[in-house]
């Protein structure tokens, strides 16, 4: 006996001994059998009204602890005996008629139970499944990400990547109709200036660029066209990509890196690419899109000129005089920590990873685009320098931790074949929207 009490603690983890001779089943798995006895005896019954009126019971009962017992009752419904009935009553009555702090733990739990039911390959067109119980729940979704002044930022981030897994994201942030990334394109006029911390002066073309960095869900379309990430023909080298090819041929059975699941949000940005894997994406969705991959005028990375003016561009004077952060003000202001952290994501918003695309509005640009500082580092198309073989990475991350990084100004490099979970690409296009799709 005493053998099988030490492997159920210690190998299975399946017990916990609070006090000497008394032994307790180890936190989740107790949650995961009195969710099993929760669904089974619904499934005994046949009656989902029942099932519902215990479930909302033990929520006014035991909070928190219940929410994980519902869960993995749902979970029972979903994966073990499938009763979508079930699910959408639950779901639907989890959902606030109009979101609360007091009624956002229900909403992230019908958030999950629906991601739930997604993941165990339930479909839009499932009926009951469907309908106004899913759209009213990605309006309340919606509704608490945008509400700046009424939420903290980690519930607006919850709430917004609890958005990411349920299916039709807004426009610019996963696919079209035709299964291509649907990115929204932001007009900047021609111009010159100064360029950042070179000061050189520079011209810049008119051009557009994309509204957010390019998400996890729009990437997933290159990674599952069977002519593809894994197909030769985005890979060549040319002029401004040597040894792309050779990295191609040792690397891309491999794929991109993954980190941990909220990485692999679909409505945040993509991160774990490397240089060579942001330009195939641009080549190939030209491509998709009827430019030619090696027109310059075709979709590609921005130059770091056209990175840096698209962040400046003060829409008032038609110059690059917006200030030291998209939305203007200083690096040098005493209160400029506390602004990043209403106006992006950075080590000092404490969120700890990447948040959904478009999360802070306040940080928006004169021209339209969000997410220029923090979030993810974003690749340019330019090498750092000459002699160094490098390629510019601009607008900060989600891990800055000087405000100085997250300045329009701020430049820093990092090698072509480099993968991290703080880099990300958005993309230009200097042919002009029509025909960008």
């Amino acid at each position: 006996m005493d053998q099988l009490i030490e492997a159920l603690r210690h190998r299975a983890g399946l017990l916990q001994c609070p006090r000497p001779d008394q032994f307790e089943f180890a936190y989740r798995f107790e949650e995961f059998l009195a969710g099993c006895h929760l669904a089974n005896r619904n499934v005994w019954t046949g009656d989902d009204a029942n099932f519902l009126h215990r479930a909302r019971a033990l929520l006014r009962e035991q909070g928190d602890y219940a929410r994980k017992v519902v869960q993995w009752a749902a979970g029972v419904f979903a994966h073990v005996n499938p009763d979508q009935s079930a699910v959408k009553d639950l779901v639907a009555a989890l959902t606030p008629a109009t979101p609360t702090t007091e009624s956002l733990p229900d909403l992230m739990l019908a958030a999950e139970i629906a991601k739930d039911a997604r993941m165990a390959g339930w479909q839009d067109d499932d009926v009951p499944y469907t309908g106004k119980t899913l759209t009213d729940l990605r309006e309340r979704l919606d509704t608490v990400s945008r509400a700046t002044d009424a939420f903290p930022v980690k519930a607006r981030a919850a709430a917004a990547s609890a958005r990411g897994w349920l299916g039709e994201l807004p426009a610019g942030v996963g696919l079209g109709k035709d299964g291509l990334p649907d990115l929204e394109w932001c007009s900047l006029p021609a111009g010159e200036f100064k360029l950042g911390e070179t000061k050189r002066r520079v011209k810049v073309p008119a051009f557009q660029i994309s509204r957010y960095p390019v998400t996890v869900a729009q990437y997933e379309a290159f990674l599952k066209d069977p002519e593809g990430y894994h197909d030769r023909q985005w890979w060549e080298d040319g002029r401004d990509a040597p040894g792309m090819l050779q990295w191609w041929k040792h690397n891309h059975e491999q794929g991109p890196e993954n980190y941990d699941p909220v990485f692999q949000t679909p409505n945040h940005p993509r991160v774990g690419v490397c240089w060579y894997e942001a330009v195939a994406f641009c080549r190939w969705l030209s491509a998709r899109k009827g430019l030619d991959p090696d027109d310059p005028k075709a979709i590609r990375l921005p130059r770091e000129a056209e990175w840096e003016w698209a962040a400046r561009w003060n829409k008032k004077s038609g110059q690059a005089d917006k200030g030291d952060y998209p939305w203007g003000g200083s690096v040098n202001d005493p209160d400029v920590k506390e602004k990043l952290s209403r106006h992006c994501n950075w080590s000092g918003t404490g969120l700890g990873h990447t948040s959904a695309v478009g999360l802070f509005p306040k940080g928006k640009a004169d021209c339209g685009a969000l997410d220029l500082s923090g979030n993810v580092w974003e690749w340019c198309g330019d090498w750092y320098d000459q002699g160094r073989h490098t390629r510019v990475v601009r607008g900060g991350s989600w891990v800055g931790g000087i405000s100085e990084d997250l300045s329009v100004s701020c430049r820093s490099d990092d090698g072509p074949d480099y993968r991290h979970l703080l880099n990300g690409f958005r993309c230009v296009v200097v042919g002009g929207v029509a025909a960008a799709g």
